[in-house]
């Protein structure tokens, strides 16, 4: 394979200080990822419309302790974008699951702790089930069982996620349109993106490409979801499912969190009060990285398990836990 390095751009060098860019050549694409810090290697996938850039302030954290690789997924971002064709298997999470197993090999890890958010995390999923020997443990964000997201479905989901149609029109008729006035189209679309409506079309057509619905492929949507594959699950799982998520409902991890625990699987969720798709307040995203940081210390430099993880947290107690890790530099949001 095929590898270069170089100093990280103005952005990343601000985002990512001490780290380095790779640009990394995997069997039919290029990716791109920034590495940093010494110690078990940790891989951070990023969601969708994201890049790497969205783990700026928890991979740094993470550095003091682990090797660090944020990649971009391809089609993201700085990473490769090959064509595609009418299966449009070239964009499936098959394939950008094998892009990272190729890339941690090249650096050197046949082994590693994997962290995804939102189309990370289906990339994650996917990845464990085709390369179940390369993951040690995992952790996903802000996603949910894809048959669950299925079944719930109304003529507003269509009105809201109109784009998901628009967006899987031939070639190019989107592109043109955007690009008749792409500032406001950003500005209107992704401005106020996300209603927490479920997104069965999405799969059907769009990110997931499942090619029909339920009920013209049940075996297809069955091998997609990880609430039917929780039985296979072999590492500890550590999640996040927010209650105020505008893009997927949190009752959906809540869903895969008590499959696992029926089965007796490790597995840690938290779901942070009044936050959305994704970790928006310091408070919140400071607590989350000390969480990671310890889930991992524990399972991989056998330091003895927190509190949190041997009793749990009250509901009562959820926002006085969290004062712990509240941010002390002057200017901080709390």
């Amino acid at each position: 394979m095929r590898t270069s390095t170089s100093t990280l751009s103005m952005d990343d060098d601000a985002l990512f200080p001490g780290f380095t860019t790779h640009r990394i050549a995997t069997r039919d694409t290029e990716i791109r990822c920034v590495v940093g810090g010494d110690g078990p290697p940790v891989l951070l996938l990023h969601g969708y419309p994201q890049t790497h850039a969205m783990w700026h302030r928890v991979a740094p954290a993470l550095a003091h302790h682990y090797s660090v690789i944020c990649a971009d997924l391809r089609g993201y971002g700085d990473s490769g974008k090959p064509a595609s064709d009418a299966t449009h298997a070239a964009y499936s999470k098959r394939a950008m699951a094998a892009d990272m197993v190729e890339l941690m090999r090249n650096l050197g890890h046949t082994r590693f702790r994997l962290v995804g958010h939102d189309r990370g995390a289906r990339v994650s999923h996917r990845l464990c089930l085709d390369h179940p020997d390369a993951v040690s443990q995992l952790a996903v964000l802000d996603i949910s069982p894809t048959r669950t997201m299925f079944e719930r479905t109304d003529r507003a989901f269509a009105t809201a996620y109109y784009h998901w149609f628009f967006l899987i029109q031939p070639f190019d008729l989107p592109e043109r349109m955007i690009g008749a006035d792409p500032a406001y189209y950003l500005e209107r679309k992704l401005g106020g993106w996300g209603t927490g409506l479920a997104r069965q079309f999405q799969y059907e057509r769009s990110q997931s490409r499942i090619g029909g619905s339920l009920w013209d492929y049940p075996l297809r949507f069955l091998d997609n979801s990880p609430l039917f594959r929780a039985d296979k699950v072999q590492t500890p799982l550590l999640m996040i499912a927010n209650d105020e998520d505008d893009a997927v409902p949190w009752q959906q991890g809540i869903e895969f969190f008590l499959a696992l625990r029926r089965l007796d699987k490790e597995v840690y969720m938290f779901s942070y009060n009044g936050e959305k798709h994704g970790l928006r307040r310091r408070i919140n995203q400071r607590d989350y990285t000390r969480r990671l940081q310890e889930f991992f210390d524990h399972f991989l430099k056998g330091a003895p398990a927190p509190e949190w993880m041997e009793k749990g947290i009250p509901y009562l107690q959820r926002e006085k836990e969290k004062e712990k890790y509240r941010a002390t530099e002057e200017g901080d949001e709390p």
